[in-house]
């Protein structure tokens, strides 16, 4: 994605990593998305679920994205929603 590196690790301890310049929209997405995940428990509860489901071992990266991109673009709408709100 334009805007964004990300790293991935795997092995006994695995993550993933996103990098994003600091005040652009991506960034700005993932401070939306985080603040509303963190105020909303049950939408928090259900992304996780969500995460997991999609997301079986050996699965790629490519393949759990795409899967993953309506329910995301769902959740980030009701998350800058919230974020604009008075």
């Amino acid at each position: 994605m334009t805007g964004r590196l990300y790293f991935r690790k795997r092995g006994p301890v695995s993550f993933n990593a996103q990098v994003v310049e600091h005040g652009s929209p991506l960034w700005c997405d993932a401070i939306a998305l985080r603040d509303y995940l963190r105020a909303h428990p049950e939408e928090r509860d259900r992304y996780a679920g969500d995460k997991r489901r999609r997301s079986p071992p050996g699965d790629t990266l490519l393949r759990y994205s795409e899967e993953k991109e309506s329910a995301v673009r769902d959740l980030l709408e009701r998350a800058r929603r919230w974020a604009a709100a008075p």
